[in-house]
């Protein structure tokens, strides 16, 4: 399992799309499938597959400058 966790303050005009975008593209290298920018905004579970292999992806959504530990707790 591997764990990315980041804090993003983005500046300027489309500076927050672009980002988006990029990391969108960055996952479909790593998965084997990309997700929209408005997906990457909210919570969810996303399964594909990389040639053979299963991939999936959990995104945890914080709004609160300090998240906790605990806020990222299985449901």
């Amino acid at each position: 399992m591997l764990v990315y966790a980041n804090y993003l303050s983005l500046k300027g005009p489309n500076a927050e799309e672009a980002v988006f975008k990029g990391i969108g593209a960055w996952l479909k290298e790593q998965l084997g499938f990309g997700l929209h920018p408005d997906q990457l905004r909210k919570e969810g579970d996303f399964n594909g597959y990389r040639g053979d292999m299963r991939s999936w992806l959990r995104i945890y959504v914080t709004d609160e400058e300090t998240p906790r530990k605990d806020a990222f707790r299985n449901p």
